[in-house]
C-alpha cells in the first residue's frame, strides 16, 4: 500500500526519510515530537502506537470527541492523523476542528478509501491503510519536520500586533464640590480560603457543566506523563478538570462521591510529584464542600505527604475539621474513626 498525496501540492515531493533514518534523528537530545492518533479501530491505533513509539511520543484516542477535550485543555501536539470514517465524527469534520483549535499542529489523514479530495490546506497528507511501516514512519517524520519548519518561520517573522485602543476613560456625574472622580475598576475575584490561587492558567471557572470533560477521561491521559515524569504536563491536563469539580461541589451540584475520591487520589499525586503543598489544601477544600470524611486510603496518603511535603494550611484544614464536626451527628462509628484519624493529622501541619 502506498502514501497518497493529496490534488493540490500538499505533498508534492514523496517523503524521502526512511523509518532507519527517522530513528537517527531522533538520536538528537530533546524532547520527543508528540503525535495524536484518532481511529476508532482499537486494532488500528495499537499498529500506529508499535510503529511509532520508537521515534515518538504517542497519545491515541479511539474517539475524536475525546481527542478534542485533549485540544480544548491545550495540549500540544506536533502532528495530528485521523482516521477519515469514524462513527463518532466524521474524520474531515475532526480535522476541521483540530484545524480550528491547534492551527500548528501538522495533520494527516488516515483512509482505506478517500471518498473525496482533500485540499493541501485540510491536511499536509494522506496515508492509505494498511500502510506499509516503514514508509508511516518516513511520513510522519515529515510531518513532524514540516511543523518544525513552520515553528521556525513564525519565530523568524512574528506577526506585527496592532496597536492597542484604549478607551477613554468613563466618568461620574461631577460631585457636588466640582471636582470629577474616575470610575474605579472592579476589584480581582480572589478564591476564598485559599492564599494561592493553582487554576490561575486554567479555563474560565464559570463555565458551563456541560463543557467540562470528566475527570475520569484525562486521569487515563495524565497518568501516562505522571509515569513518563512530566509531573507538572499531568498537572496542567489536569487543572481545569479538577477546578470545575470543586466549583459543581461548592455550587452545591449533585456529584458522584467517586468522581470528588477520583479528584483526591490525583492531588495527592500532583503533590507527591510536585512537591506542592497547594495539592493538599485542593483535598481539604473539597472534602469541605461535601461534609464528609475522607476515605481511609487518602487519610493514611495524608499521614505521609504532609510529613514529606511542607506548607500546609491550617485554615484549610480547620476548616475542614470544623464542617465535620458540625454534622458529627449524622455519622456512625465508623466515620467517627476516620475523624479520629483526620484530627491525627493536626500535629504534622505546622501554625
Amino acid at each position: 500500500m502506498e502514501f497518497a498525496a493529496p490534488a493540490a501540492p500538499a505533498f508534492t515531493k514523496p517523503a524521502t526519510p526512511t523509518a532507519t533514518r527517522a530513528r537517527q534523528d531522533r538520536a538528537a537530545p530533546g524532547p520527543a515530537p508528540r503525535i495524536l492518533c484518532v481511529d476508532d479501530e482499537p486494532a488500528m491505533l495499537k499498529v500506529l502506537t508499535r510503529a511509532l513509539e520508537p521515534d515518538f511520543e504517542i497519545i491515541t484516542a479511539n474517539d475524536p470527541r475525546k481527542a478534542l477535550v485533549l485540544l480544548e485543555h491545550g495540549m500540544d501536539f506536533s502532528v495530528v492523523i485521523s482516521d477519515m470514517k469514524m462513527p463518532q465524527m466524521d474524520g474531515a469534520e475532526f480535522l476541521a476542528h483540530v484545524a480550528r483549535m491547534s492551527p500548528n499542529s501538522t495533520r494527516l489523514a488516515l483512509t482505506a478509501c478517500l471518498e473525496r479530495e482533500l485540499a493541501p490546506d485540510e491536511v499536509f497528507g494522506i496515508l492509505t491503510k494498511p500502510c506499509p511501516i516503514n514508509l508511516l514512519v518516513a511520513s510522519v517524520q515529515a510531518a513532524v519536520e514540516h511543523h518544525a519548519m513552520q515553528a521556525l518561520l513564525r519565530r523568524s517573522n512574528p506577526p506585527v500586533p496592532a496597536p492597542a485602543r484604549v478607551p477613554p476613560p468613563r466618568r461620574e456625574a461631577q460631585p457636588p464640590d466640582g471636582r470629577a472622580s474616575l470610575q474605579q475598576p472592579e476589584p480581582a475575584l480572589v478564591l476564598p480560603h485559599l492564599a494561592f490561587d493553582p487554576w490561575s492558567s486554567s479555563v474560565d471557572p464559570a463555565g458551563s457543566e456541560s463543557e467540562s470533560p470528566r475527570l475520569s477521561m484525562l486521569a487515563g491521559v495524565a497518568e501516562k506523563f505522571f509515569r513518563l515524569g512530566h509531573c507538572h504536563e499531568a498537572e496542567r491536563i489536569l487543572r481545569p478538570a479538577l477546578w470545575d469539580l470543586l466549583r459543581r461541589c461548592e455550587a452545591d451540584q449533585r456529584v458522584p462521591e467517586r468522581e470528588v475520591e477520583l479528584a483526591a487520589q490525583l492531588a495527592l499525586r500532583l503533590t507527591e510529584d510536585t512537591r506542592s503543598a497547594q495539592w493538599i489544601d485542593y483535598v481539604f477544600r473539597i472534602f469541605t464542600a461535601m461534609s464528609r470524611p475522607l476515605p481511609t486510603d487518602v487519610i493514611e496518603h495524608l499521614h505521609e505527604l504532609i510529613r514529606l511535603v511542607p506548607g500546609t494550611s491550617r485554615g484549610a484544614y480547620q476548616r475542614y475539621l470544623s464542617a465535620l464536626r458540625a454534622c458529627r451527628h449524622e455519622f456512625g462509628p465508623g466515620e467517627h474513626f476516620l475523624i479520629r484519624r483526620i484530627e491525627g493529622l493536626d500535629p504534622l501541619i505546622s501554625p
